[in-house]
């Protein structure tokens, strides 16, 4: 149970870029078990097409696929309604804030066992949507 962990090592995935112990045979580590060369993709921003960035940890992935983690995100925020004297703009960036509070609160009551840190980039189509 839990993450698939690299053995030698017994570390995550994501956290044997830089082990040490994992690659070097004098340490009973193995350099073909580990490497060092992530999958980069790159792609350009489609203000129509793309509503938010966002990064997260092994904690968070290990609870939620990608379908689960974006659903979150659209619960957290949609719909959500401020009183009449909040000074809501069409770029709130608390509803950001809200997506996150969302996608961390599920992991954790999920129970991950991992860090759950998570970077989150809302495009302008972000909050158009929420409108």
């Amino acid at each position: 149970m839990g993450p698939h962990r690299v053995f030698p090592g017994r570390l995550s995935v994501c956290r044997t870029f830089g082990d040490i112990e994992a690659k070097l045979p004098r340490l009973l580590g193995n350099p073909k078990v580990v490497i060092f060369e992530p999958d980069i993709s790159c792609f350009k921003i489609d203000k129509q097409k793309h509503d938010f960035l966002a990064l997260g940890c092994d904690g968070i992935f290990d609870k939620l696929d990608d379908k689960d983690f974006v659903h979150t995100v659209w619960q957290g925020v949609v719909p959500k309604s401020f009183p009449e004297d909040h000074p809501n703009s069409p770029y709130d960036h608390s509803l950001s804030g809200l997506a996150v509070d969302s996608v961390l609160k599920t992991t954790a009551g999920r129970r991950s066992a991992d860090n759950i840190t998570m970077v989150f980039v809302a495009f302008d189509n972000f909050y158009k949507l929420i409108e």
